[in-house]
């Protein structure tokens, strides 16, 4: 991310997710893998993390603030967006896996500034 960016959003931003940090999801699937039940399905999510994307943009900006960035709504087909958008607060029930004892380690805000900081680092 330079100065000045955008972070531009093509939704009314109000679409929720559960955002899981990599190390959080890899440590669940090799728990999966070595104390799952075989034949299972198994759920990698981290329901702590849920944030609309609006307000995860507005964490980012808040995050970097020498960077300059500007969250920008670009809803242009509302009907079909405010559809899609109403359908979209999607998130799993991990409770199998957190009977294999595990649980997230990594808040939203941790694990994406781990992520943008080791970005960052490579350029």
């Amino acid at each position: 991310m330079g100065g000045g960016g955008k972070l531009v959003i093509k939704s009314d931003g109000k679409a929720k997710r559960a955002f899981c940090y990599i190390v959080d999801a890899t440590i669940g699937f090799l728990k999966i893998l070595l104390e799952g039940k075989n034949g299972e399905a198994y759920n990698v999510s981290n329901n702590q993390g849920i944030i609309s994307i609006i307000d995860l943009a507005k964490l980012l900006e808040s995050m970097y603030p020498e960077k300059s960035l500007n969250v920008i709504i670009e809803n242009e087909n509302k009907s079909y967006r405010q559809l899609i958008d109403s359908l979209s607060n999607y998130y799993v029930d991990t409770k199998k896996l957190e009977k294999l004892n595990w649980k997230p380690n990594y808040t939203i805000k941790e694990g994406f500034k781990r992520c943008i900081d080791y970005f960052n680092s490579k350029k």
